[in-house]
């Protein structure tokens, strides 16, 4: 009798290995496996040598802790594998080698909830990647070399990275068809480089909510291109560019270098002596405005895309 089971849905099953799936006379035509919530620490480096067709492996939510050479073997074997889930399974590191064989072939990854502190170098091998999902990692900075071969990725998560203090310039230059990112919640971060994404032309999305930068470079992102973005809730930041303005302090761009519009996204304190318009965040304009200017650059704030100047 020939089997046709191609999906094993085995979630929540105090699994501690995977030795079931070892030992078959024939292939099993299985193409997806769950193997998620379990107590798995370590596969058998023939694992998954009678499932050579798998395409989509949840390993998620399991207490390996580290891809030891035989767990890293039987991942690597997988050569149609397209999606793989190692969330939250305490990883603190990859084989450089772990994508050698399915590199061509993985198109969704998702790493969130363990412990990297960079985004390991085995993913320059992962060329094919559309979908990567860091979130959750104590990277400690991101730069020029973290995303190199990676020309396929569309979406990437970069959000809760406790550690996360710099992006650097040309970060995102290798993400050549990037169009969704998503890097909020990085709280420890002071400073993306206003070259952090030089060359990438095809960002539709971006969110960079409730980090802890005190500015947004000026050239960052072709704003008006974007079809959608989200600075919300940043510690210095009051909003985003194009809605009303927070209480407790006020959003402003100014304008220098020459008379040139730099558009630097930074804050100023709200004065409790001074009256605010509710609608633009700006000071009123009054006798006792101009003490709050800062000669010579000129204040502008923003409400609904339109720069108000106050002076």
């Amino acid at each position: 009798m020939q089997l046709s089971l191609q999906e094993l849905h085995l979630s929540n099953n105090n699994l501690s290995d995977v030795d079931f799936l070892q030992g078959h006379a024939t292939d099993l035509p299985l193409m997806y496996l769950d193997l998620s919530f379990n107590h798995i620490r370590s596969l058998g480096g023939y694992a998954f040598d009678s499932i050579p067709l798998l395409r989509l492996l949840y390993l998620n939510n399991n207490p390996i802790g580290t891809l030891d050479d035989e767990s890293s073997f039987a991942i690597r074997q997988l050569k149609s594998l397209e999606v793989l889930n190692l969330g939250e399974t305490r990883l603190e590191s990859i084989p450089d080698w772990l994508f050698e064989r399915n590199g061509k072939s993985l198109r969704f990854l998702d790493l969130h909830g363990n412990h990297l502190m960079q985004v390991p170098r085995a993913l320059q091998k992962a060329v094919t990647l559309v979908s990567l999902n860091l979130d959750g990692n104590p990277i400690r900075a991101l730069d020029a070399t973290s995303f190199v071969g990676l020309g396929n990725l569309i979406q990437l998560d970069v959000s809760n990275l406790d550690s996360l203090q710099l992006i650097d310039t040309k970060t995102f230059t290798p993400l050549r068809n990037l169009k969704y990112i998503d890097c909020s919640d990085n709280h420890q971060l002071k400073n993306i480089h206003p070259d952090a994404f030089h060359n990438v032309t095809t960002l539709a999305l971006f969110a960079f909510n409730s980090n802890g930068v005190e500015s947004i470079p000026p050239y960052l992102l072709p704003w008006d291109t974007l079809a959608f973005y989200s600075i919300h809730n940043n510690s210095k930041i009051c909003s985003t560019l194009n809605v009303v303005i927070c209480h407790d302090s006020k959003l402003v761009w100014v304008l220098r270098d020459n008379g040139k519009a730099l558009h630097v996204v930074t804050c100023i304190e709200e004065n409790k002596e001074q009256s605010y318009s509710n609608e633009t965040g700006c000071p009123s304009v009054s006798a006792s405005s101009s003490s709050l200017l800062f000669h010579p650059f000129v204040l502008f704030a923003v409400s609904f895309g339109i720069f108000l100047p106050y002076i």
